[in-house]
């Protein structure tokens, strides 16, 4: 999904949230927003590439979602997610371009492709497994 708005948007309709949805494998590139969601919970967010949207994963009153093994590669906003939402799973988070080295606060001292700090953002959003290179972790 290239040059679009939104590369993948899940609003709320007719107010019906969008929830309960996997989005997995996708590749969204020079977007307004890569994926929008709204009042979306419960949703699976993984192993998507989003690189270079103005908003890489952006919402508003969307709650417990999952959001892991995604690359999000220098969009520039990453995430505006303010409420609560899990960006790891199973010892797995994501890729973050802003991210992935010791001059940004990402060390790996035990080599093992995790940076050895969250990345956190605000009280209700972090990554507690954020991967030092794309696609996740060497094994």
């Amino acid at each position: 999904m290239r040059n679009n708005n939104k590369g993948i948007s899940s609003e709320c309709l007719y107010g019906h949230p969008a929830s309960y949805n996997n989005y997995f494998g996708n590749t969204i590139i020079n977007n307004t927003q890569g994926i929008y969601l709204c009042s979306s919970n419960n949703n699976i967010i993984e192993g998507n590439t989003l690189m270079q949207n103005n908003g890489g994963i952006i919402g508003s009153y969307t709650h417990n979602n999952t959001l892991y093994r995604n690359n999000l590669i220098s969009n520039s906003i990453q995430t505006d997610l303010s409420s609560l939402n899990f960006w790891d799973y199973n010892g797995q988070g994501n890729y973050w371009s802003n991210y992935d080295s010791p001059a940004e606060g990402c060390n790996d001292l035990n080599s093992n492709w995790i940076c050895d700090s969250a990345l956190v953002w605000n009280s209700n959003n972090r990554d507690n497994f954020p991967f030092t290179m794309q696609d996740g972790c060497k094994n």
